[in-house]
């Protein structure tokens, strides 16, 4: 996954970290209900030990996402997925939301859009578990 400077991201980037990897497009109203969500746990939890990500599933890549991003400044990383990323995660229509615990692991997946509280939870719980 690249971000809008060119630079790789990798999940194994992160190991020790929990992350959120939230896959998204510009068109999904859901997605856009739920991204000043994930501001807030970026924000809020950062300090603990909290990366978010948002994947980007949009067909017209930056031309789509740049402008997006700049009406509505989010405060976490973007990149733009890839076909190979999209179906190594089996990741289907946006938003799909997938929790990664400190080792590196899956520890949930969520489709659609679902409530806040939920991810505020899994994040909680998941930053209680200790670093590998």
């Amino acid at each position: 996954m690249r971000s809008r400077n060119g630079r790789v991201l990798r999940l194994s980037d992160y190991r020790g970290r929990v992350v959120l990897v939230d896959f998204w497009a510009t068109w999904c109203v859901p997605c856009r209900v739920e991204m000043p969500w994930f501001e807030d746990l970026s924000r809020q939890y950062q300090g603990r030990g909290l990366v978010v990500l948002g994947v980007s599933l949009d067909e017209k890549g930056w031309a789509a996402v740049l402008p997006f991003l700049a009406e509505h400044r989010v405060n976490y990383p973007i990149v733009l997925g890839t076909e190979q990323v999209f179906q190594a995660y089996g990741v289907g229509p946006p938003p799909t939301t997938f929790l990664i615990d400190r080792r590196g692991a899956i520890a949930a997946v969520h489709a659609g859009l679902v409530k806040q509280s939920v991810f505020t939870e899994a994040v909680e719980s998941l930053l209680r578990e200790p670093s590998p």
